[in-house]
């Protein structure tokens, strides 16, 4: 009779158990290395707005396919629509744009980008800390915990 794979069973161990072993998967891990930067990647066809943090009066200066800059400007706050990104790893991700209101296309940073018109404060982005709460004076009549009466 040829051996089987329950004969191959250390003294005590059950079939079920040998089965259940976990082995870790042999696949790579899919997960960034630490300090890599979480930049949402925005859809093609998402309208989002000029986000131009170095200098908003003189708005954003659009780049072309290499990255040289062009002579094209968007104010800060314009509303563009993506039309495609290339990945360059980190928040180096890139984004053609077509501005709704201006006849103005090319290339900005994802950091050049932000959801909503108006930029959110920096007070109001950060932690506000939370007040101290005063506990209330134990009744000394009250049961304390674990104590029967």
């Amino acid at each position: 009779m040829p051996p089987d794979r329950f004969t191959r069973l250390e003294a005590g161990a059950s079939p079920i158990t040998e089965a259940m072993v976990f082995r870790p998967p042999r696949t790579p891990r899919l997960n960034s290395p630490p300090g890599r930067s979480h930049v949402p990647v925005l859809p093609v066809g998402r309208r989002m707005f000029v986000n131009a943090r170095n200098d908003p009066s003189h708005g954003l200066v659009l780049t072309d396919d290499v990255g040289r800059t062009g002579t094209q400007r968007l104010a800060d706050g314009a509303e563009v629509e993506i039309l495609a990104w290339r990945p360059r790893g980190g928040s180096a991700t890139r984004y053609r744009v077509h501005s709704i209101s201006a006849d103005a296309e090319g290339w900005v940073g994802a950091e050049d980008l932000r959801p909503a018109r108006q930029p959110v404060p920096v007070a109001a982005s950060k932690l506000t800390p939370v007040s101290t709460v005063r506990r209330a004076e134990p009744d000394e009549s009250a049961r304390k915990f674990g104590q029967r009466r």
